[in-house]
């Protein structure tokens, strides 16, 4: 029987699978933008922001979601598995965060070029 989790979690593996396919692709996520009128912000590395890759989070609730009835029901199988898919979303929310904290200096920089990132 599929649940509502299932459903779910079946949804967010589809929408990141793009985005770990665009992963090392600047050149492909810029046209993706401009197609739909958009440009990266000035100063925003987009191969940094590609860096940001989803797959292993990806790999990990394929392998929850393609658990046989009979892995279900073992909790060790599963409890391990649950465990890797949240280590790798903790792995990723790090590096997004990472990320987001660098942000501001490439912004800055781009907005106020020839000052040292801050306004004066």
């Amino acid at each position: 029987m599929t649940t509502s989790l299932d459903k779910l979690a079946e949804t967010v593996a589809l929408a990141l699978v793009p985005l770990g396919e665009m992963a090392g692709q600047p050149d492909t996520v810029e046209s993706a933008l401009a197609s739909m009128g958009f440009a990266p912000p000035p100063g925003v590395n987009l191969g940094t922001v590609l860096a940001l890759n989803p797959t292993p989070v990806i790999d990990k609730l394929e392998i929850l979601l393609r658990s046989t009835p009979e892995e279900q029901k073992d909790s060790s199988i599963m409890g391990g598995r649950a465990a890797d898919l949240v280590l790798a979303v903790a792995e990723l929310l790090e590096a997004i965060t990472q990320f987001a904290n660098d942000l501001p200096t490439p912004l800055a920089a781009a907005a106020y070029p020839g000052r040292s990132g801050a306004r004066s």
